[in-house]
């Protein structure tokens, strides 16, 4: 035979909390920590040494051997940022406007279709 457990009176300006054991749930949670430890943070995100490579290989597409500063390499790689985190915020609002949560290749299209062509300077 079970024992019965007394229930708990809830006051009545006291929130109700249900606890899910969900994987999904934990995942969200962490995500959304991660998102908040990221945007407290001033530095930067992506590391220093794969944009350095990246920045070296680009180079070698021009078949020079240039070298670079690690100051004009750091404002390259804040101007990187700043760019893509504003492309993914404008994503994230056309994605919210289309009624869904998923960011997809085609609101980054679309995005980058509003804010016509990029001006390269060679012209």
């Amino acid at each position: 035979m079970r024992k019965k457990i007394p229930r708990q009176k809830r006051k009545p300006d006291e929130p109700v909390v249900v606890i899910i054991n969900n994987m999904k749930t934990t995942c969200n949670r962490k995500t959304l920590m991660k998102m908040q430890k990221l945007q407290s943070t001033v530095k930067l995100c992506i590391p220093k040494l794969c944009f350095a490579r990246l920045v070296r290989e680009i180079f070698q597409n021009f078949n020079a051997d240039y070298r670079i500063q690690a100051l004009a390499l750091e404002a390259l790689q804040e101007a990187a940022e700043w760019y893509i985190v504003n492309l993914l915020t404008d994503a994230n609002r056309c994605c919210a406007h289309a009624g869904r949560v998923t960011l997809q290749p085609r609101d980054i299209h679309l995005v980058l279709d509003i804010r016509g062509p990029v001006d390269t300077g060679n012209s």
